[in-house]
């Protein structure tokens, strides 16, 4: 059985707190990191190790996907640029391929399109990712349609 999850990057500063300039380059607030580390050791906890961490390539996924790496250090990396624009069906065609050959994976990227993906997996209403929260799934059946059971929602105070 496969298995994935989806993690909403941590909180992430505002663009002119930061002086990052645009939205892309947001940074992790100090709990942001803190959320994402919290994340990354309750799925430790549930005996979660991805083979594949996917991350979207704006900055606080990026960063998200890199304190979650430091717990699984095995895990191959990748970053997807569908994460970030919003397109669910590339999302979901990468993850049929990644699956092919890892039998896990760790999917970093943002709200809305992460709720969506999770209630198209689960064939239920979109699921609301507040900051470094994630949900665990047990793919049935990886290939279209997706038969999913969730194992666990998290989200870290």
């Amino acid at each position: 059985m496969k298995q994935i999850v989806l993690l909403r990057h941590g909180h992430a500063l505002g663009i002119y707190e930061s002086g990052a300039g645009e939205d892309s380059k947001r940074p992790l607030s100090e709990t942001g990191k803190k959320q994402a580390a919290a994340s990354a050791k309750k799925l430790l906890e549930l005996k979660f190790s991805p083979e594949v961490i996917i991350a979207s390539p704006y900055f606080r996924a990026a960063q998200t996907a890199s304190i979650a790496a430091s717990f699984f250090p095995k895990a191959r990396r990748c970053e997807c640029a569908a994460l970030a624009s919003g397109n669910g069906p590339a999302v979901l065609e990468l993850l049929e391929l990644e699956l092919k050959n890892a039998a896990s994976a760790l999917i970093v990227g943002h709200q809305p399109l992460l709720g969506t993906i999770c209630g198209f997996l689960l064939g239920s209403e979109s699921f609301n990712f507040t900051p470094g929260s994630f949900v665990y799934l047990k793919l049935k059946n990886a290939g279209t349609p997706y038969e999913s059971e969730l194992v666990e929602f998290f989200s870290p105070q």
